[in-house]
């Protein structure tokens, strides 16, 4: 049996295995193969729901595009699945305090 943080983290590894783009709640349940309702379950059982759990990854790989990448913030909201990139840069302030390009500066 995983423990909660082991098991929060492969379904972590699971929602970003995929360079092209996040899967759904019901497309993750899939490849875990079990239900929905499930998963939905099992991530409450772990404090967490599907959608903070999206918003995380998309932070985690925010940041990494941001320190160890050259692309354009543009390229960045592209590849998190925003349809502007003012909406990325809104959302990356809320879960960071920073601007992506004040992030980027100074992780950089």
């Amino acid at each position: 049996m995983f423990s909660s943080n082991r098991t929060l983290d492969d379904i972590k590894a699971i929602m970003t295995e995929s360079e092209d783009g996040f899967p759904t709640q019901q497309e993750l349940a899939q490849r875990m193969n079990i239900s929905s309702r499930s998963l939905s379950r099992k991530l409450e059982k772990l404090d967490t729901n599907y959608r903070q759990l999206l918003h995380q990854c998309k932070q985690e790989r925010a940041e990494y595009y941001l320190r160890d990448t050259h692309y354009s913030i543009e390229q960045i909201s592209e590849a998190l699945g925003y349809d502007q990139a003012e909406s990325f840069s809104r959302s990356f302030k809320m879960w960071t305090g920073f601007s992506p390009t004040s992030y980027r500066k100074e992780h950089s």
